[in-house]
């Protein structure tokens, strides 16, 4: 600390006294109300013989002071302040020195000023011992600990005396056990706020005793302050700060970042900031702006302007009255900006985001557009982005812009969807299992949609013939045509989806071989995996028709019966031919005649002929019926298969003589016939018209027109 001063022993007032700290919050003593109200009364009844007028009660020191007024007005005098006190506390072998102000940590109890009979003003002071320690702590935080925790502490209060600095005239009056006072011009008359009288100081002031006072000196404290002005990160634009000096001056340093400005400065002296703008340091700081108006803040976070006067008042109650480092800091406010969702091809509303640059807290409001077919990937300030920037909802200082009250528009990054499409072929095998569509983009063989379609391939069914995919069971949309063409178009399919094959019966032809036989259907259209086809059955003389084999002979499977009646499916994939079966269970045809049907006394030949055109004729026979019943062959012809054969006998039995003839084929069908001779040589002529099968049980009716007579 620097003082000025003309008598270096020229201590205007010293109060010392002692106290145990942490009794200061609470004393025994309880002092009448209108004590601690009335400086006169304090200042007779407070105090011992080592701290007269001094009292610590409730964690306030109060004392009292007197001084003698003066009557006269002495011109060409100086006009003298007490502004505060210098304080030096010893406690623990250590010491601490530090100022107060008066009107801020030391203050004059409202309403006690006494004046007595005798020309003596009375004055009664207060200061908490708190801020003692507050200020002693922030004058020397390294001894601070070591003076606070002592068990005793010695307090020394010195006066620090200014002369008023607007040139008023006054006087300053002192006589031994007078006191000091000062006068305005105006003729009111003002103490020194420290001034006591001199025979009372000399027991207050460890004994210390003031002799003549013949000269008050011109005590002017000067101060050195020293102003550290922190730009944190920001960029100096002048560059001539950085060289170590600024217009000229050497005190203007600039160092890590930082610019220190020294000056000395006497008590109540103005001071100027630097400028932060463009005639100044020319700051800037991205993403952040300086508060107009409060460019710079103290250590306490209260503002100071650039644009205006300080005083050193600003910085005093800081550290009180002693060489002052104030650190300054640029006021930066971080950015405020407003973003902007655009849905970029989607649908839907989304309100805007207030932002602030750095914000650790900031966040992006959750995605509220839709887009059918896309699914949403997050934000991007390029409208034509496929990757996003920012994701949904994403928080913490994201920083779109550094401009301050800047728009920002977030664009919506929307990725198509990848529907998968699988094929659901039926009973169908081969073709493409699954192909995808991406959304308003193409067909694509593969997931990663490298690989564009337009056409698939079909499956194949056996027996019939791909007809197309549909997206639906009942076959609603055609989805890929007979040929494997995609025909939807690539915006279609909104979620994955199974495509479902359809097919149509092929339809073949069955020829229908008769193996001899006519009349039949030789052949009909069949659909595949359906029942054979209606067809007309064939006919064949000496023959059964037994039905249609898929081989000749009746051999292989059966698909039609005798009747053309089916229950086989048409399986497979080609035309095919059926074989007609024919049997041989037809009997021969057989005709048994005689040369005579009736009465005759002529010879009479029977003849017995026999056709078969089935498996041809065996034999053909003629027998004589007996009246027991019994037969007896009479004539026979054998055959090998012929499809005619015959047989003749001539009767020669008188009578009515029975006889059948048979017939056998080679498969053995026999049919067989009766004929009836009427052979009577004598016999007249008749005719049989009616027989049975009784042996000779016939009516015969005669024609007498042919009976001779006779005469």
């Amino acid at each position: 600390m620097k003082e000025k001063k003309i008598l270096c022993w020229c201590l205007i007032a010293v109060m010392v006294f002692s106290m145990l700290f942490p009794q200061m919050g609470k004393d025994t003593y309880q002092a009448a109300e209108s004590m601690y109200e009335n400086a006169m009364e304090f200042y007779f009844n407070t105090g011992t013989a080592d701290d007269k007028h001094i009292k610590v009660t409730e964690g306030i020191i109060y004392f009292g002071t007197r001084a003698k007024l003066a009557h006269t007005y002495a011109a060409g005098y100086k006009y003298y302040n007490t502004v505060g006190y210098d304080v030096t506390m010893t406690g623990g072998g250590k010491t601490i020195m530090f100022s107060v102000k008066r009107g801020s940590s030391l203050e004059e109890v409202p309403y006690s000023v006494r004046v007595d009979s005798n020309g003596y003003e009375y004055l009664l002071y207060r200061i908490p011992t708190e801020k003692i320690k507050e200020l002693a702590k922030l004058a020397d935080p390294a001894n601070a600990p070591t003076v606070l925790a002592a068990s005793e502490i010695k307090v020394q209060l010195d006066a620090i005396i200014t002369v008023r600095q607007n040139g008023v005239q006054g006087s300053i009056e002192e006589n031994g056990k007078g006191g000091i006072t000062e006068y305005e011009q105006n003729g009111a008359i003002y103490h020194l706020k420290n001034a006591w009288e001199w025979e009372e100081a000399s027991g207050i002031f460890n004994g210390t005793k003031f002799e003549t006072y013949t000269e008050i000196i011109d005590y002017l404290r000067n101060y050195e302050l020293t102003i550290l002005y922190n730009v944190g990160p920001a960029t100096i634009g002048n560059t001539s700060y950085g060289k170590g000096t600024y217009d000229g001056k050497a005190n203007m340093l600039f160092q890590n970042g930082s610019i220190y400005k020294k000056q000395q400065y006497k008590l109540m002296q103005n001071f100027t900031l630097l400028n932060t703008g463009s005639g100044g340091l020319n700051l800037s700081y991205t993403g952040y702006h300086l508060e107009s108006g409060v460019e710079w803040k103290k250590t306490d976070g209260n503002t100071m302007s650039v644009n205006k006067s300080h005083s050193t008042k600003d910085v005093e109650p800081l550290v009180g009255y002693k060489d002052v480092t104030l650190v300054l800091y640029a006021n930066w406010k971080p950015n405020t900006y407003t973003v902007v969702y655009n849905a970029n091809g989607g649908s839907g509303t989304m309100a805007p985001s207030s932002m602030t640059y750095d914000d650790p807290n900031g966040r992006l409001r959750v995605n509220g557009f839709y887009r059918t077919g896309y699914t949403f990937l997050g934000w991007s300030t390029n409208s034509s982005a496929t990757t996003a920037q920012y994701s949904d909802q994403q928080g913490g200082a994201l920083n779109l812009t550094s401009t301050n009250k800047g728009t920002v528009t977030l664009y919506a990054v929307w990725k198509p969807c990848v529907y998968q499409l699988t094929t659901e072929k039926g009973e169908g095998t081969g073709g493409t299992d699954t192909f995808y569509e991406k959304y308003e983009n193409g067909f694509y063989s593969d997931k990663a949609c490298g690989n564009g379609i337009t056409k698939i391939t079909v499956p194949a069914l056996r027996g019939h013939t791909f007809t197309g995919y549909f997206n639906n069971m009942i076959g609603t949309i055609l989805v890929v045509d007979a040929n494997g063409n995609i025909k939807v178009k690539n915006d279609f399919f909104k979620e994955n989806a199974m495509l479902y094959a359809t097919y149509e019966a092929n339809k073949y032809q069955v020829t229908y071989d008769m193996q001899g036989g006519k009349n039949g259907s030789t052949s009909k259209e069949a659909t595949f995996n359906q029942l054979f086809p209606i067809a007309k059955a064939p006919t064949k003389d000496g023959a059964s028709f037994q039905g249609y084999y898929t081989k000749p002979n009746g051999q292989g499977e059966r698909i039609y019966n005798k009747f053309m009646a089916t229950d086989t499916y048409y399986t497979d994939d080609h035309d095919v031919t059926v074989y007609a079966h024919w049997t041989d269970d037809v009997p021969p045809t057989l005709t048994f005649t005689a040369n005579y049907d009736s009465w005759t006394n002529k010879q009479i030949v029977l003849t017995a002929e026999a056709e078969d055109a089935g498996s041809g004729l065996k034999k053909v026979c003629i027998y004589l019926v007996k009246a027991d019943g019994s037969e007896s062959l009479v004539a026979q012809k054998n055959g090998t298969g012929e499809t005619e054969l015959n047989t003749k006998f001539t009767n020669e039995t008188v009578g009515i003589t029975r006889y059948k003839a048979i017939t056998e084929d080679m498969n053995g069908n026999t049919a067989e016939s009766y004929c009836v001779a009427y052979y009577d040589i004598t016999a007249p002529i008749g005719v049989v018209v009616e027989a049975d099968d009784s042996f000779g049980q016939f009516k015969l009716e005669l024609d007498i027109t042919d009976i001779d007579i006779g005469d």
